[in-house]
This record gives C-alpha cells, sequence and structure tokens, in this order.
C-alpha cells in the first residue's frame, strides 16, 4: 500500500516528509514511523518495515553540523543502530543527498526484496 496517514498528519522533519513523499510516489509500501523496536529502550525509528526487519533512519543535518553528527548525538545514534542490527534489523541510513539522487528509493526497495 502507498503510505497513508497512520496518526493524524505525518510532523516529522523536512527530510522525513521528503523522504515519504518520494517514497509514496515509487509505490513503495507505507512503513511505520517513529515505531519503537528495541525493548527497554525509548529510541524511535524514523521508519520501519517490520516484515521486511528494515528501518530507514534520515540523517539530517550533515553539511550544516546537526545533531546526528555530533558527539552525543552520533554516539547515541551509534548506540541505537547496532541494538537493532543485533536484535535482526536491518539498518539502512540516508542523508539528504540521497534521497534527491534517487539512492533512498533503491535502497529501500532493495532491502524490501523488490527488484530495482
Amino acid at each position: 500500500s502507498v503510505m497513508p496517514p497512520a496518526r493524524g498528519p505525518f510532523k516529522g522533519t523536512a527530510l522525513e516528509r521528503r523522504a515519504q513523499t518520494i517514497m509514496a510516489a515509487h509505490g513503495i509500501p507505507a512503513p511505520e514511523r517513529e515505531a519503537r523496536l528495541i525493548p527497554g529502550r525509548l529510541w524511535r525509528f524514523d521508519f520501519s518495515w517490520p516484515d521486511a526487519r528494515l528501518v530507514l533512519e534520515m540523517e539530517g543535518g550533515t553539511w550544516s553540523g546537526g545533531g546526528h553528527v555530533r558527539g552525543g548525538g552520533y554516539r547515541e545514534n551509534c548506540e541505537k543502530y547496532n541494538a537493532a542490527t543485533l536484535l535482526g534489523w536491518r539498518v539502512l541510513r540516508a542523508t539528504t543527498d540521497h534521497v534527491d539522487a534517487a539512492h533512498l528509493i533503491a535502497w529501500v526497495l532493495a532491502g524490501l526484496g523488490e527488484a530495482t
């Protein structure tokens, strides 16, 4: 299915909204948004497809020194991604450049097991 709003309007970051729009335009199945996948942790993942054990994290601020690329934020994200990987999730990460260059679509389709 194409991504309908799950619980009211999607209020993610501008990058997440752009990724959602592009994925929907390419017919990518609707992901869960902001899912808590790690027992005992409050971490949320931007997009997830539980049946495929696939998550997609949008990494904003890579050129502007955003929280994802600075000290504590980077460390915390490493812990989050490693915890997900150790639980059998496949973690995709994408920046603004990847969304705009269509890498995002190819990676998600490959992760979902669809032809690219």
